[in-house]
């Protein structure tokens, strides 16, 4: 006879490990938030989004045509809060692990991944610091002011 009494443990005790996780990922995206908008006088914010990989809605409408499948991905983009209607500025793809951690962030072209709260914050640092970064916001900043 079968005992699964360990193992619906073990799912709820990882499901607990990954609440804890994405509360404190989360946290720190809503730091990054804050700052950004009081940066911006309230101009700019962020917010991790949903995005298709596609050139244009035709491509797309082929790919499905053809069974092809367009790549589905996460983003954090950078937005003009007064403009909604301009279109965003992506910062870096994002990637949560099972756990919430690993948080995996992309942007020039590579790849790092972030274990824990500190490693998140540091990389995210990273990426603002960055004249591609630097350049997006200001797009956004220039555009408010318009």
């Amino acid at each position: 006879m079968f005992n699964f009494e360990e193992s619906l443990k073990s799912g709820i005790s990882h499901a607990e490990e990954e609440q804890q996780n994405r509360t404190e990922i989360d946290s720190v995206i809503e730091q990054l938030k804050s700052d950004i908008e009081t940066f911006s006088s309230e101009k700019v914010s962020i917010k991790i989004d949903r995005r298709t990989d596609q050139n244009s809605l035709l491509a797309g409408a082929f790919a499905t045509l053809y069974g092809n499948k367009t790549r589905k991905y996460m983003a954090m983009v950078a937005f003009n809060k007064s403009q909604p209607d301009n279109p965003d500025r992506e910062l870096c793809e994002w990637k949560y692990g099972e756990k919430g951690y690993p948080v995996t962030i992309d942007y020039l072209n590579k790849s790092i991944t972030c274990a824990d709260k500190e490693s998140l914050i540091n990389t995210l640092q990273d990426l603002l610091s960055k004249p591609d970064a630097g350049k997006k916001i200001k797009f956004l900043l220039d555009g408010a002011q318009g």
